[in-house]
């Protein structure tokens, strides 16, 4: 249990950083960007979270959780996360243009083209960031993720000073994935290699398109508002709402997506060495009810 409380307080530790991060960036990108800047960008990143579930096609989550997790496994994992990935992000350039009509706004078409680029580079993070979850090395995760947040926000900000607009969210965007791939490569654990091999795809792709499934609906009920208020009521509803709707995301930013990430592994291993997990699941969930 001492490894589980250490990951929970590096996971935590990762969170909270960039929630203090997230504090001093989002007011001072609210004063500088106005909320027809913020409705634009935030209409683009709706359209683009829904491409992140198919994305990741519950390649993560496969990683984790696979009892023998062998090379060959973990190269399938990765070629499907290359296929998906730059599958979609080809898409989201190709459907940049015809959303953008849809909604009579150029700048969607902007975002979702830079964002589209994020899906070439992502694989290359996906299985390292996985075999850390999994191997409980939180402290290497979050130190990574701390870098790339940082290099956003700074990235975020700078832009937005020198002038450019909704456009410097999605270049801070490209450059915090870019800064992530480089530390992976770094941090990459020894004998996981990069080359693509489809031997044994089937194993990922049946357990990622049930996980995909569900993840799908839940992602289209959060972003359903920031579609229909872009459409209906216009960029400022949306990037009004979408400034109110964080402050109410916080519970969810701070405490449950730093708790998530570290319940998968931790329940995975002791139910591959035959412990029951009933117990731990239903304390947890009493202890995160009280506290919501």
């Amino acid at each position: 249990m001492g490894t589980v409380r250490k990951s929970f307080v590096w996971s935590f530790a990762q969170k909270y950083f960039g929630l203090c991060v997230s504090f001093v960036t989002l007011p001072i990108l609210s004063r500088i960007l106005t909320p027809h800047e913020i409705g634009i960008y935030t209409v683009g990143v709706a359209f683009v979270a829904l491409a992140h579930v198919m994305r990741d096609f519950g390649v993560a989550d496969y990683i984790i959780q696979e009892k023998e997790l062998t090379e060959t496994r973990i190269k399938a994992a990765f070629s499907v996360s290359i296929l998906i990935g730059w599958s979609i992000g080809l898409l989201l350039i190709v459907l940049s243009a015809p959303i953008s009509w849809l909604y009579d706004e150029p700048g969607i078409r902007n975002v979702m083209r830079m964002l589209g680029f994020n899906f070439f580079v992502i694989p290359f993070t996906l299985p390292v960031l996985a075999l850390l979850r999994r191997r409980m090395a939180f402290n290497v995760r979050a130190r990574l993720l701390m870098a790339s947040t940082s290099t956003r926000a700074v990235t975020s900000i700078t832009l937005a000073f020198a002038g450019f607009g909704y456009m410097s969210l999605a270049w801070a965007s490209l450059v915090g994935v870019i800064t992530t791939a480089v530390l992976a490569a770094r941090y990459r654990p020894p004998g996981v290699g990069l080359i693509p091999s489809f031997a044994e795809w089937r194993r990922v792709a049946s357990f990622g398109g049930i996980a995909t499934a569900a993840v799908m609906l839940n992602v289209i009920g959060e972003r359903a508002a920031d579609f229909i208020l872009g459409r209906l009521l216009g960029f400022n509803a949306v990037g009004l709402y979408s400034r109110g709707e964080g402050l109410v995301n916080l519970f969810r930013e701070g405490a449950l997506s730093a708790i998530m990430p570290v319940i998968l592994p931790a329940f995975s291993e002791r139910y591959h060495a035959g412990d029951d997990i009933k117990s731990p699941y239903l304390t947890g969930i009493g202890y995160l009810t009280g506290v919501a």
